[in-house]
């Protein structure tokens, strides 16, 4: 199932990437044209055509993006059903943990008439010791709900920490509320209902297969919490979304380091969508052409010199020859695979005692057996295809500042 997923994702990623830059060629297209063309009418006649091409654009990617949204939850569902979802418990910051989420969608919601509030708790809450990633995957996913649902308004996150029944334990509590148009009592009765899942078409909140909510509900129950989910037709949804946690450090737990200064710096990240002041060389690992050409244009637009490595093993020749700023990994390669790659150049770093550099995994692997395979590998992050390239360059800004 992971490797059907994998070959699945990888041309989705192509097909998206490949489709921004058709965008912004059509829109660079559009000012040459009119600056060739005088006559009103033959001008009113290209901005035609060339908003029919940007409508047909954006129907293929939403089409590409709704599939690689079914992969992870075929995935994700494979998972849950088998019983492969462990949970971790390690050290994490709640308050890190929800400003990195806010980051990732306020991208999305700046050209809308919609307002993203992350609500830090007062006072600040400890280190908390629970399943960092679960806890994120399940907020991302009904933040995005949420921001599919509203056109207008605010959405505002909130989290707090509260006693649970168990002594050492808590309840990690996080509300997601939105100003969107909300669900009828007979939708919200049975959004949760595994037996509905997969086979009714939901509201625009919860478009699609609505598999999404209900691996979110199992991964909440798997760590000692649940989901709520309260709506008003015409005024809003509040979804509060809850996990046992410990405070403290449990007895012979081990707290994971990071892996020192290639910790993204805490600095404010790169302003979206300009150029770099000062270039930084950057290695891609990847074996798909496609994907190759759609990276390095990508990075080069941004201010990035890309050297290419088409394999693990090229990978470490490359990092052994010449220090980059960064390195983008993919995972499913010919010769030496990327965790191989990663566990080798992090094994000459200790062997001559140079400071790591930052290694973004990204692949079409999307479960969190992966995930936790590239960060033990010594990967700082781990990124699934197709990713959001905003979200990559506010990863690389934080990893490579200024």
């Amino acid at each position: 199932m992971d490797t059907l997923c994998h070959e699945i994702r990888n041309p989705v990623h192509g097909i998206l990437g490949s489709l921004a830059f058709i965008k912004e060629q059509t829109e660079s297209m559009r000012g040459l044209l009119q600056r060739l063309v005088n006559q009103q009418q033959l001008r009113g006649e290209i901005d035609s055509h060339l908003a029919s091409i940007r409508s047909d654009i954006e129907d293929i990617r939403e089409c590409a993006m709704h599939q690689a949204a079914i992969t992870s939850d075929i995935i994700d569902l494979s998972n849950v059903q088998q019983g492969k979802v462990p949970a971790q418990s390690v050290a994490f910051s709640p308050a890190d943990l929800l400003a990195s989420v806010s980051h990732m969608f306020h991208g999305v919601v700046r050209p809308r008439n919609v307002s993203l509030f992350a609500v830090p708790p007062a006072p600040p809450l400890p280190t908390l010791w629970g399943d960092p990633h679960r806890i994120k995957q399940v907020l991302i996913n009904l933040v995005s709900n949420a921001v599919k649902a509203t056109t207008t308004g605010s959405i505002t996150v909130q989290m707090a920490l509260e006693p649970a029944a168990s002594e050492g334990k808590a309840l990690l509590r996080t509300t997601v509320a939105d100003s969107g148009p909300g669900m009828p009592p007979e939708e919200l009765a049975r959004i949760l209902d595994p037996r509905h899942a997969g086979r009714y078409r939901l509201s625009h909140q919860y478009s699609g297969s609505g598999l999404g909510l209900l691996i979110s509900r199992t991964f909440a129950q798997s760590m000692g919490g649940d989901i709520d989910i309260q709506s008003t037709p015409n005024v809003g949804t509040r979804v509060t979304f809850t996990a046992a946690v410990l405070e403290g450090t449990p007895p012979g737990a081990a707290v994971l380091e990071p892996p020192g200064p290639s910790t993204p710096n805490q600095q404010r990240p790169h302003e979206e969508g300009t150029k770099r002041k000062r270039p930084a060389a950057l290695l891609v690992v990847e074996d798909n052409a496609v994907n190759v050409k759609v990276l390095r244009r990508m990075l080069e637009q941004r201010g990035f010199e890309v050297t290419v490595a088409v394999n693990g093993r090229e990978a470490v020749e490359r990092a052994a020859e010449q220090r980059f700023a960064a390195i983008l990994m993919d995972i499913e390669m010919p010769e030496m695979d990327g965790y191989e790659a990663t566990e080798r150049i992090r094994q000459r770093e200790r062997d001559l005692h140079l400071p790591p550099v930052p290694i973004i995994g990204l692949s079409g692997y999307a479960s969190s057996e992966h995930r936790a395979r590239g960060l033990a590998a010594g990967m700082n992050e781990f990124e699934t295809k197709p990713f959001d390239r905003e979200r990559l360059f506010a990863l690389l800004a934080t990893f490579v500042p200024e």
